[in-house]
């Protein structure tokens, strides 16, 4: 599980963690026009803390609350977090509390909510794994540490079997995972397939497979070829061809002549 998940003895008793990879303090988020000067912990005084259940922001709740330095907290269940945040628009609680990187995203694009503070904890990051994946874990302990050896953009497959509750046996699933620095979490991808080849080339067939999907996302939106009304197939082939000719052509020189302040990508407009 990748969920920027704080490791704690608690959670270790249970799941097998990763080598930490980021460490981030608490973030503390407000509704800017209700609180728009909050500078500590005591100008959060008489407001209510929004947080979801069994969160390590819980600690930070409930010791603002024991200094005094707000008034409630209010508790959400884990996947509340959206009803959290609509409550915290609305008025109905004062504040949220939850790890900073991860609040910063979920208000992204609010322009009425701001993380005003950070509460400093220090809390570390990882990976979480089933108990008995030790193999993956320790793979990706290795990525970690080159990773932070290198600094660049790594891209890393593995390959295992695995089989669902549903399927009728274990089948092959390639895992890709690609780090970028300074991003919270990794990109993991999973692919289940029958082929044998190499993981790299196995991820290479599907991302050209990937390609071609979004050139007929493309033929479908920009060039309309879905509204092909011949009655022969040869007619709508010459039609399909005419109205992709015309609309290389047409964004050709559209590159070529048209005023930097009226361009536009073809099909956005």
């Amino acid at each position: 599980m990748i969920s920027g998940t704080t490791i704690t003895p608690e959670r270790a008793a249970v799941v097998k963690f990763s080598r930490p990879y980021l460490t981030f303090n608490q973030g503390i988020a407000v509704k800017r026009r209700i609180t728009p000067n909050v500078g500590s912990a005591a100008d959060l005084r008489g407001l209510t803390a929004g947080i979801q259940s069994g969160n390590t922001s819980d600690f930070v709740a409930r010791k603002f609350l024991a200094r005094g330095d707000i008034a409630g907290i209010r508790y959400y269940p884990y996947h509340g977090i959206a009803t959290a945040i609509d409550d915290l628009e609305a008025g109905r609680i004062g504040l949220i509390i939850k790890l900073f990187p991860v609040i910063s995203w979920l208000i992204k694009g609010k322009a009425d909510l701001a993380v005003v503070m950070q509460e400093p904890t220090h809390e570390h990051l990882g990976i979480a794994f089933a108990p008995n994946r030790a193999d993956l874990c320790d793979a990706v302990d290795a990525a970690i540490d080159e990773l932070r050896a290198s600094g660049e953009v790594r891209r890393f497959h593995a390959n295992f079997s695995y089989q669902a509750g549903s399927w009728i046996k274990p089948r092959r699933v390639i895992a890709k995972v690609e780090w970028h620095p300074g991003e919270l979490y990794p990109r993991v991808g999973f692919i289940v397939t029958n082929m044998s080849r190499p993981a790299e080339r196995v991820v290479a067939f599907y991302n050209k497979r990937g390609t071609c999907e979004q050139w007929i996302k493309e033929g479908k939106g920009a060039i309309k070829w879905t509204r092909l009304s011949c009655r022969t197939f040869a007619a709508n082939a010459v039609r399909l061809q005419l109205h992709a000719l015309a609309y290389n052509l047409g964004n050709f020189l559209r590159t070529l002549a048209t005023p930097e302040p009226i361009k536009i990508p073809w099909g956005s407009g």
